[in-house]
């Protein structure tokens, strides 16, 4: 798999140029792409149109979503792996698809495939990553492309709109449906549905029977608190750098946890084939030096730009917060400003969200904020050695004497 940070507002050109280059016309191969909502489905299939038309290349673009009805829906599917009565009309074909189609596609002929925005859970990165490489012996692509805003827009919608219970309550299912019925809203409405019937069956028969979801408050808060587990273990998974993909993510489908204590120094040989195993987590997360960035985060800088508020039209941009101040990113990363990338900064953020060092939070009155996290008022979490395990960090035994020439006031 690779992953492609990107600045914001070109993850999807960048993805989608991409995949116009693997499109081989008069060829029975097939690519999906894979997003988070509806809307953005329907967005990418009108871009990708776009460009082949542009390009005068022949090819069909399928769109496969949660909104079809089963009928439609499978319909679709066979059209996109061309079943019996499509073979007559062979040519390239993309999927444009969400989670609703992460499963029950087999087809030894899908060998590239694309994400665009992290994926909520990690059962749903697994399911689409599963659809490439259905052969053995039969090789496969799979591309991630992130960016910053797109980690704060998702846990925006899930802790959007729980500040009081009385909010809570009116959340319909839609609102709570962030990681889907495979995870944890199923079992909570079938117990919370058996609960209710058996309170309402018990005396008063004149009472209306449960709605089909009827959640209470605490069921719903269950549910945004498991959204946000998942979340962050997505966000481990990607950005920390604790051991072979492969190997941990069997853990993760045997265990259903990531358990980071013991995927490093985990078992196993490594893979030799996977970003980390082969250095590609490494050429975008550049070695940094742990003890700058908490004296930039200590600093009258650092405390003059966090928190950093978040709202609708500005998700915050982390990355400037350094991108502006380039002697701190030279201390930082240890060499000169103009050979790092804006997307080396993102990254570098991203590994900071990772691990807990840095969190998006959410005041009684519902504004969001990036902000340091902190163990206690008294306490940062980047006190903490375990938190900066998986990031890159440069090696503890190289020394810099310029480090005690920071000035506070940069």
């Amino acid at each position: 798999m690779n992953q492609v940070i990107c600045n914001k507002g070109e993850y999807v050109k960048i993805g989608l140029e991409e995949l116009v280059k693997h499109i081989v016309p008069d060829s029975d191969n097939k690519c999906l792409i894979f997003c988070n909502s509806r809307s953005k489905a329907q967005h990418y299939c009108s871009e990708l149109e776009s460009k082949l038309n542009n390009s005068s290349i022949v090819c069909d673009v399928i769109v496969i979503t949660g909104a079809l009805n089963k009928h439609e829906k499978f319909w679709r599917i066979r059209i996109l792996l061309g079943s019996q009565e499509f073979v007559i009309d062979c040519c390239f074909r993309v999927g444009v698809c969400t989670n609703a189609c992460n499963v029950g596609i087999d087809d030894s002929r899908i060998n590239y495939c694309v994400r665009f925005g992290l994926p909520r859970d990690l059962n749903t990165y697994f399911q689409e990553r599963g659809r490439g490489s259905r052969q053995l012996g039969s090789p496969s692509t799979f591309v991630l492309y992130v960016e910053l805003a797109s980690y704060a827009n998702i846990v925006r919608q899930i802790l959007g709109s729980c500040v009081s219970d009385d909010a809570i309550s009116d959340m319909s299912m839609d609102e709570l449906q962030l990681t889907g019925l495979n995870s944890a809203i199923s079992p909570l409405a079938i117990r919370a549905r058996r609960e209710i019937a058996s309170r309402n069956a018990s005396d008063d028969d004149d009472r209306p029977a449960p709605r089909q979801y009827d959640l209470t408050p605490q069921n719903k808060r269950d549910i945004k608190k498991r959204s946000l587990q998942e979340l962050a273990d997505v966000m481990k998974f990607f950005f920390l750098d604790l051991g072979c993909q492969h190997l941990r993510g069997a853990e993760y489908l045997s265990l259903g946890v990531l358990d980071n204590e013991n995927a490093i120094g985990s078992t196993g040989e490594p893979c030799n084939s996977c970003p980390i195993c082969c250095e590609e987590w490494k050429k975008m997360h550049l070695p940094v030096y742990r003890e700058q960035i908490v004296r930039f985060f200590q600093s009258s800088t650092g405390r003059s730009v966090l928190p950093l508020p978040v709202s609708d039209n500005d998700p915050g941009n982390l990355t400037d917060i350094l991108k502006k101040r380039a002697y701190w990113v030279e201390w930082i990363f240890d060499r000169p400003f103009g050979q790092i990338k804006k997307r080396q900064l993102d990254a570098l953020m991203l590994s900071l969200i990772a691990a807990g060092i840095i969190r998006l939070r959410q005041d009684s009155s519902g504004n969001f904020t990036w902000d340091l996290a902190w163990v206690d008022s008294s306490t940062p979490m980047f006190i903490l050695d375990n938190v900066w395990v998986g990031i890159n960090l440069h090696e503890a035994d190289r020394s810099r004497t310029r480090i005690v020439t920071i000035s506070d006031n940069m």
